[in-house]
């Protein structure tokens, strides 16, 4: 007999500000890596499972330059794309001059939030999981994403960033 392990338990969520894992700079991706598409697949469904807008994959305990965000408009209550979107070895390569604050919290950190300065618009450049290079221009709600998800890429929590 065959069991079903759901992806919570393959990958679970990583707690703490203290966590090693999610205080570890990742390392850089290759999309032709089969563990890769592995853990694309599963970030794609665990946001969802874990009721996210946004995860990294150090919050599933994996060291891999690899986040998945959704698409939502500015105030971040309706989603844009029917999937997240996957973003492997992502690097901001502009931004804007003009900053905007704005309370955050992380699924890694349940029941804390607060106010975190962000840039208002950034060019984010990445990997599809399939290979393509993409150069895309972020901005209001899904720049705080992708800024909130990089900076977990790096080790860095938003509480680091708190004002």
């Amino acid at each position: 007999m065959t069991y079903y392990t759901p992806r919570s338990e393959l990958y679970p969520l990583q707690y703490g500000a203290k966590n090693p894992i999610l205080r570890t700079i990742t390392t850089e991706v290759n999309h032709h890596d089969p563990e890769v598409q592995k853990i694309a697949e599963a970030l794609t469904h665990l946001i969802h499972d874990y009721d996210g807008v946004w995860l990294a994959a150090p919050q599933i305990g994996q060291d891999m330059r690899m986040v998945a965000i959704t698409e939502r408009d500015t105030r971040g209550k309706k989603m844009l794309t029917p999937e997240p979107v996957i973003l492997l070895n992502p690097v901001i390569i502009d931004h804007s001059d003009e900053t905007l604050i704005g309370e955050e919290g992380c699924l890694s950190l349940p029941n804390l939030y607060g106010d975190v300065e962000r840039f208002r618009a950034v060019t984010v450049q990445y990997t599809t999981p399939q290979g393509k290079h993409k150069v895309q221009k972020r901005t209001w709600f899904t720049s705080t994403i992708v800024q909130h998800e990089l900076d977990h890429l790096d080790g860095i929590l938003f509480i680091d960033k708190l004002l």
